[in-house]
C-alpha cells in the first residue's frame, strides 16, 4: 500500500512539472510572438545592411536610416581633390526608407519566419535610387580642381529633315562616379561614414546611345500618320519638320506637345481670319447716304481651332492619319452713321448742322470758323510752322486746354531757348500746338513769309480773342493742306 502511494505522488509530480515547464514555454511564446508580430518590431537577427534592428519598430527603423541619409558622409580625398565630405543626396543617392522599414517588419507577420528567426540570421539589403546627374554634377564640383579634367558630352537625339538621329556622345576624364556611388551604398549598409580615394580617368556620359536611340524611334513613329488640313480652297500636308517640331522629348516617352501643335494650326489659320472693319457713312438731313467715308469689313474667324488640335493630338497618339478642315464664321457688316449738315461732305470734315470746328489750310495759310457747312468767320490770315523741323502738325484734334494769357517756352531756330510771356487767347489743340493770338503778327510778314512760327498757328489778335470767345473746349481742329 505505501508503495503504491508513493507511486502515485510521484508520477503527480512530474505531470505537474511537465503541465508548468509546458506552461511557461507556451508564455514565452506569447510573449515572443506578442513583442514581434503584435509589436509589428523586426524579428531576431535581422540586419539592415551590417545594422542589426532586432526589435526596432518601422518608425525606429525608417528614422534611422532619414537620420543616415540627413547626417553621414561620403568623404573624398586624395589624387588631388581636398578633402570633400558629401551626404547622399549630394551624390544623387536616396532610398524610400518607409518602404524599406514597412517590408524588414513584415516578415514578423510570417510564422515561417517567426518560428525560424532566432535560429538563422536575415540580412536584408539597402536598395536605392539613383540619380546619375546629381552624382555627375557633383563629380563636376571635384573635376573643378583637376587642370586636366573635361566633361563628358552625353549623345542627343536631333531632328535632321524631319527624322529623329542620336548624336552620338563624347566621354570626358576627370572622378569617375561609379566608385562614388559605390561608397555611398557602403554608408547605407554600415550607416557610418566612409572615406574614400577619387579615381581618376575615362568618365563615360550618364545616357547611352541605346537608350537614346530606343526613344528616337518611338518618336519618328509617333510623327508617321500624314496630317492634311483643308485651308479654305488648298489642302495643306504637314511636313515631317512640321511634325517633329511637335514631338516633346523632355521625358521619358516622347510624346506630341498640344502648344507645339496649336502654334502650327494658329499659323495656318491666319489668312483666314480677318478683322472687320466698322464702316463710317455720312447721312444728310433727310437720311440719305452723301458720303462713305469708310467702308465696312465684316469680320471672318475660324471657329474650330481647339477641336482640329485635340484631333490631331489624338490621332497622331492612336497612330492614325488625320485629314481635316478649318471652319469659318462670318460676321455681318457693322456701320456707324453721322447725319452732317447738308454740304457739309464736301469740306476737309463733315460737321453735324450747327456743330462748331475750326479749319486750317496750311497751304494758303489760312483759317475759317464754321457752324455745319456755313463759315461764321473768315478767312482769317495765319502764320505756321516752319517747315520741316517747326511744321505745324496736321490731322484732326480737338481743342483740349485753353489760357486767356499764356507764357510760351521752347527752342528757337537757332537752337537757343525762347520765353514769350502774356500770349494772349491760347487754344491747345495738341500737345504744345496752340491757336494764339500774335501781337508780333502782321500783314507784312503774312505777305512774305507766311511760315514763321515754331509750329503753332499765329493769329491776329483781335481774330484770336474771338475765336476764344466763340469756341468751347473739344471744339474740332483740322489741319491740312
Amino acid at each position: 500500500m505505501d508503495v503504491f502511494g508513493n507511486h502515485m505522488a510521484g508520477k503527480k509530480k512530474l505531470v505537474f512539472g511537465v503541465s508548468v515547464v509546458a506552461g511557461l514555454v507556451i508564455a514565452a511564446i506569447g510573449l515572443y510572438v506578442g513583442y514581434f508580430a503584435v509589436g509589428k518590431r523586426a524579428l531576431p537577427h535581422t540586419q539592415v545592411g551590417s545594422v542589426n534592428v532586432a526589435g526596432m519598430t518601422e518608425q525606429e527603423i525608417a528614422h534611422t536610416l532619414d537620420d543616415t541619409l540627413a547626417t553621414k558622409h561620403v568623404v573624398i580625398s586624395g589624387n588631388g581633390i581636398e578633402e570633400t565630405p558629401a551626404r547622399m543626396a549630394d551624390l544623387g543617392v536616396s532610398v524610400q526608407t518607409g518602404k524599406l522599414a514597412r517590408s524588414v517588419v513584415a516578415q514578423s507577420r510570417s510564422l515561417r519566419a517567426l518560428v525560424t528567426a532566432p535560429f538563422t540570421h536575415t540580412r536584408i539589403a539597402v536598395p536605392v535610387s539613383s540619380d546619375p546627374r546629381a552624382l555627375m554634377n557633383f563629380t563636376s564640383r571635384l573635376d573643378s580642381a583637376l587642370p586636366s579634367a573635361t566633361k563628358p558630352v552625353n549623345p542627343t537625339i536631333v531632328s535632321q529633315n524631319g527624322t529623329f538621329i542620336v548624336k552620338p556622345g563624347k566621354n570626358g576624364n576627370g572622378v569617375i562616379p561609379a566608385p562614388l556611388k559605390a561608397a555611398a551604398e557602403r554608408v547605407l549598409a554600415t550607416q557610418a561614414d566612409v572615406r574614400v580615394a577619387p579615381q581618376i580617368g575615362s568618365v563615360e556620359p550618364t545616357i547611352t546611345v541605346e537608350a537614346l536611340q530606343a526613344k528616337a524611334n518611338a518618336a519618328n513613329e509617333l510623327i508617321a500618320p500624314n496630317v492634311s488640313l483643308r485651308v479654305g480652297s488648298k489642302t495643306v500636308e504637314a511636313s515631317a519638320n512640321d511634325k517633329a517640331a511637335w514631338v516633346d522629348l523632355s521625358t521619358d516617352h516622347p510624346r506630341v506637345a498640344d502648344a507645339k501643335v496649336k502654334e502650327y494650326v494658329n499659323k495656318l489659320s491666319t489668312p483666314l481670319n480677318v478683322d472687320p472693319i466698322v464702316g463710317l457713312r455720312y447721312l444728310n438731313s433727310h437720311g440719305d447716304v452723301t458720303l462713305v467715308k469708310t467702308q465696312a469689313r465684316p469680320g471672318v474667324t475660324v471657329t474650330n481651332t481647339d477641336q482640329l488640335v485635340d484631333e490631331i493630338c489624338a490621332n497622331i497618339t492612336a497612330k492614325k492619319a488625320t485629314n481635316a478642315a478649318f471652319v469659318t464664321s462670318t460676321a455681318p457688316e457693322q456701320w456707324k452713321e453721322k447725319t452732317i449738315a447738308d454740304g457739309a461732305e464736301k469740306l476737309v470734315y463733315p460737321a453735324a448742322a450747327g456743330e462748331k470746328w475750326i479749319d486750317v489750310n496750311l497751304a494758303t495759310a489760312q483759317m475759317s470758323a464754321y457752324e455745319g457747312a456755313t463759315r461764321v468767320r473768315g478767312p482769317i490770315k495765319v502764320i505756321t510752322g516752319i517747315p520741316p523741323k517747326f511744321s505745324t502738325i496736321q490731322g484732326t484734334f480737338q481743342i483740349e486746354r485753353k489760357y486767356k494769357t499764356k507764357t510760351m517756352r521752347g527752342t528757337d531756330f537757332d537752337g537757343t531757348q525762347y520765353v514769350d510771356p502774356g500770349v494772349p487767347n491760347a487754344m491747345f489743340f495738341q500737345g504744345g500746338y496752340a491757336i494764339h493770338g500774335a501781337p508780333w503778327w502782321s500783314a507784312h510778314s503774312w505777305a512774305t513769309k507766311r511760315y514763321g512760327s515754331h509750329g503753332c498757328v499765329n493769329t491776329p489778335p483781335a481774330e484770336a480773342a474771338w475765336l476764344y470767345g466763340w469756341a468751347p473746349l473739344g471744339t474740332t481742329v483740322v489741319t491740312h493742306r
